[in-house]
């Protein structure tokens, strides 16, 4: 209850871990870790001036509310503090601006650095929680009197608070330095990349914003190396299709390729395809956008199109590098379908993505971009389609 929640204020349930969960008159129910502390329930109510009656807790239940609307609220009061005091533009990129010649930024420090402006350290936050939660992407979304942030878990959004709409500029601003992006540039979408360093962990995050009609929205993909399984074991793959698939990849030409919406998990099947075929015996080549992973012993070409630097013209040039296997992000365009079945032809193995929402409708849409269909049953060894499913929690489950 949120009425109830601010009858304590966050110092004091920081300060003691505690939280009410009931008010009769002047007197409230306090949850605690240790209800026999009776200096602590003095000071309480000698700092809030009601009687106290102390109830237990698991610290993990009152930490989790402590954190979430305490440490939040507290967050977003100085952030608007620091809005009304001074531009938040100019502060934010100050801030960023010291630590922007390390190649990862350490979130995880920002919280509780003094010296970070507000802004940073609920943007810290915000990502730091996301890497704890297992989330896969933030979204943030301005509105006309009000913005939110949501949190995909599991394949599902979920929303994590409601800032004010001020605070979009100063949350945006922070971010669009710290991936690098022009600040000043709000009418264009613009993409980037965060390297950060998160409880001794690197994780990557790909920034994407685009203008609305009230704002930026950011959308942020997170990419944790550490929680990737790259097994082929581990994905889920039934018994019969894992051999059928693990076949295929191990053939010496020929084209393999990966299908599903976005976000199923399409490159972390190829990374595990490719992870098991690396030896120093076999030279590995890719062409991806972006590079999601780093995967010893495999050459990896960041695609560019801005500058020419196309999946096509990739492919092309690497036709010349005395490559065994080839893999390419995604197949998009013709160009790009006729060189990967040019170099299956030649005695190259090319596993690569479509973006289609079936097996059989891949066939389809390579014929859709006039690839020849002798070609494409000459060439193409298997199509796997993937799907994610949510996992039923081992702790949770029941008959």
């Amino acid at each position: 209850d949120e009425s109830l929640l601010k009858l304590i204020p966050s110092e004091i349930a920081g300060k003691y871990l505690v939280v009410p969960v009931n008010r009769f008159g002047h007197t409230i129910t306090l949850a605690m870790i240790n209800p026999g502390d009776v200096a602590a329930v003095e000071d309480i109510q000698f700092a809030t001036g009601f009687e106290v009656v102390p109830v237990v807790a698991s610290e993990d239940a009152i930490l989790e509310i402590v954190r979430e609307h305490y440490d939040v609220k507290k967050l977003l009061s100085d952030v608007m503090y620091e809005i009304e005091m001074a531009d938040a533009g100019e502060a934010n990129v100050q801030v960023i601006d010291n630590a922007e010649q390390k190649e990862e930024e350490d979130l995880s420090d920002f919280q509780d650095d003094k010296d970070s402006g507000p802004a940073l350290k609920l943007t810290s936050k915000i990502i730091t929680d996301a890497v704890d939660m297992n989330v896969s992407d933030i979204h943030i979304e301005p509105y006309e009197d009000d913005m939110r942030i949501r949190y995909r878990i599991d394949g599902m959004l979920h929303e994590i608070m409601k800032p004010p709409k001020r605070m979009n500029r100063s949350l945006a601003t922070v971010i669009k330095v710290m991936a690098k992006l022009k600040v000043e540039e709000k009418r264009l979408p613009q993409d980037g990349r965060i390297k950060a360093r998160i409880h001794n962990k690197i994780i990557d995050i790909r920034v994407s914003t685009v203008p609305t009609l009230f704002g930026e929205k950011l959308a942020l993909r997170i990419l944790d190396r550490s929680a990737i399984q790259l097994n082929l074991d581990l994905l889920g793959f039934e018994p019969s299709n894992l051999k059928t698939f693990r076949q295929a990849i191990k053939s010496p030409y020929g084209i393999v390729l990966v299908t599903g919406p976005t976000g199923s998990g399409k490159t972390t099947t190829l990374y595990s395809g490719l992870k098991e075929l690396n030896d120093p015996g076999i030279n590995i080549i890719t062409a991806e956008d972006p590079i999601e992973y780093s995967l010893m012993g495999i050459n990896q070409l960041q695609v560019n199109e801005h500058i020419g630097l196309t999946f096509a013209s990739a492919l092309r040039e690497y036709l010349r590098q005395d490559p065994n296997i080839i893999m390419v992000g995604e197949i998009r365009d013709l160009e790009t379908a006729q060189i990967s079945i040019r170099a299956s032809l030649t005695g190259h193995l090319v596993i690569s993505t479509v973006h289609t929402n079936s097996a059989a409708a891949t066939v389809t849409r390579l014929v859709n971009m006039n690839v020849e269909s002798y070609l494409i049953a000459s060439t193409v060894l298997a199509i796997e389609s993937q799907r994610l499913l949510r996992k039923i929690c081992e702790k949770c489950r029941f008959k």
